[in-house]
């Protein structure tokens, strides 16, 4: 009964920390394209304060770009993570990639410009490549041949949930930056879902650095 209640925890343990990355991720999926309009100088206030409409079609390939970098440094990152745990450890591995993520996170909030944005959002996919997939294994790994088809269809499910729940935080997020500091710094404001990220990438990291998972 107690290595069962043992694996149940490190199971939901890890369904909860990527729940919450996924969380803060999806909340900055809304104001993407916003960020990339403020970056080229089209976006001189706040979106709802736009009269008529934004040349929303100039950011296309700069979109275009965020969205293939990080699937580009996500796919080999995968292809290769695996090998990598085996020998470092996947907890290692899985607190490495959160710390990545982290300081991918703290970039989208300091830095301004596009490319290093760009860098950045690189960096992501290879630090979602480190956590995943990894924390995938490891369920296999822990759970019993009853029990694992269960828990990873809940792993599954607790990322889609995230992102379901996630923009809409990411929008209430911005509601309320834009309410306390007002909008005078147009790119701020539309980056601050990044906080929220950040937040709950520190908070996953912190929990599972200090968890009994091995």
């Amino acid at each position: 009964m107690e290595s069962k209640r043992g694996f149940l925890r490190a199971a939901f343990f890890l369904i909860g920390v990527s729940f919450i990355i996924n969380l803060g991720f999806s909340a900055l999926s809304p104001v993407f394209p916003y960020i990339v309009l403020a970056f080229k100088g089209l976006l001189t206030e706040l979106p709802e304060l736009v009269e008529g409409s934004i040349a929303a079609h100039e950011g296309a390939v700069e979109m275009g770009v965020l969205t293939a970098v990080y699937m580009v440094s996500r796919a080999p990152t995968a292809g290769v993570i695996g090998f990598f745990s085996d020998v470092l450890g996947k907890k290692k591995t899985m607190l490495l990639g959160m710390g990545l993520y982290l300081l991918a996170s703290v970039g989208f909030i300091y830095l301004n410009t596009f490319l290093i944005f760009t860098f950045f959002r690189a960096l992501q996919g290879m630090a979602s490549a480190m956590i995943w997939p990894v924390a995938e294994a490891y369920l296999s790994d822990i759970t019993p041949q009853w029990s694992r088809g269960r828990m990873i269809s809940l792993y599954a499910s607790s990322m889609l949930v995230a992102q379901i729940f996630g923009p809409s935080i990411g929008v209430g997020i911005y509601k309320l930056y834009v309410l306390f500091f007002g909008g005078s710094d147009v790119l701020l404001a539309v980056k601050s879902p990044a906080i929220f990220l950040a937040l709950s990438c520190f908070l996953s990291l912190t929990l599972f650095a200090v968890s009994s998972i091995y």
